[in-house]
């Protein structure tokens, strides 16, 4: 429903401007009730449920020509969905996370392939290979947290 054609007034300010006889006289397309706490829902519930059929002269509740939505379905419904995107958004994620650390994989595999005479020559200078393996290892840290520290950045600027 969209509010801004939607006007809700009391029942005496309807009969008021629209007298209780016309076009407009009868017609309610729906009701708001509020309980004094939480506990008090069920009754409320309850109490408005039997005052409708009796006012709607219906005998039997499955007659019914009304709804009666209570809140605590709107609250769950509401938490479905919360519920639900926020399982939607950690997939985005994940499948995010997979790629850029495919890349990432990449970028090194080529990196290491292009420097395969600078490792051999630190190999003949005496480098271990712990040494160069930790020299990838920074070289891959700090290029990650650049680009993290980067993409964080532009994605609050923009």
């Amino acid at each position: 429903t969209n509010l801004d054609n939607l006007v809700i007034i009391p029942i005496s300010t309807s009969e008021e401007l629209f007298g209780k006889t016309g076009p407009f006289a009868n017609t309610l397309s729906g009701i708001f009730v509020s309980s004094t706490s939480s506990s008090t829902m069920g009754a409320a519930y309850d109490e408005a449920t039997s005052l409708l059929l009796q006012l709607h002269h219906i005998s039997r509740p499955s007659l019914a020509d009304f709804t009666i939505t209570p809140q605590t379905s709107l609250l769950s419904t509401a938490s479905t969905v919360t519920h639900s995107l926020t399982v939607l958004l950690a997939g985005v994620a994940a499948i995010a996370l997979l790629v850029g650390g495919i890349g990432a994989m990449n970028i090194m595999l080529v990196s290491v392939t292009e420097r395969v005479p600078e490792i051999g020559l630190r190999k003949a200078l005496g480098a271990t290979r712990i040494a160069i393996l930790q020299q990838f290892l920074l070289e891959a840290g700090l290029i990650g947290l650049t680009g993290g520290v980067l993409g964080v950045g532009l994605g609050l600027v923009g």
